[in-house]
């Protein structure tokens, strides 16, 4: 993120960004993940923004609105939501299930800067496990992934044709060999 998308947010949502998240989100920990809305931590001031403003909403089922003292991060593929308490020293970072702070709490809220060093560890681990180098850029993971695709099909496509030749082998000399059994 940048400076001003870091000002829109404040703008859009009427809040203050702690120094702490405003210092890690212009230097994104993940090349790979920059311009995300999917995982944990988003580095999309526009969906952040939309997240926000949808946790704001009254809710149909009874459940609590978030109060502007909450700034959602991110959600998981899980619809896990992680929020800081922009009231609290340290800005702590907490997860809601569905985005419900009513619900009981599925973490230990820690400062945001002692929970970002976890997920930056986990969410490396998991990036590599994956095979995917967290420094590269998006841009050229993607380029990457779409020649291995392409490998891919050129491989399976090589596959066919092997098993059609190795058929038409087979079919040729069972059509031999009947010819010298059965004469003909």
């Amino acid at each position: 993120m940048i400076e001003e998308d870091l000002q829109r947010i404040e703008a859009a949502l009427n809040v203050s960004l702690p120094r702490i998240y405003r210092s890690h989100m212009k230097r994104f920990p993940f090349a790979v993940l920059r311009g995300n809305s999917e995982h944990e931590l988003w580095d999309d001031a526009e969906a952040l923004i939309q997240l926000n403003l949808e946790l704001r909403e009254p809710k149909s089922d009874g459940a609590d609105s978030w109060s502007s003292d909450f700034f959602a991060i991110g959600r998981n593929s899980g619809g896990i939501v992680y929020a800081m308490n922009l009231r609290e020293e340290g800005a702590p970072v907490d997860s809601a299930p569905f985005g419900r702070l009513d619900e009981g709490d599925s973490c230990e809220t820690r400062p945001f800067d002692f929970w970002l060093v976890d997920y930056v560890r986990d969410k490396a681990a998991d990036l590599v496990s994956d095979g995917i180098d967290p420094t590269e850029s998006a841009e050229l993971l993607a380029a990457r992934q779409k020649r291995s695709g392409w490998q891919d099909f050129a491989s399976c496509l090589g596959c066919l044709v092997l098993a059609a030749g190795g058929l038409f082998v087979v079919g040729a000399v069972i059509k031999w060999v009947k010819s010298m059994l059965f004469g003909g």
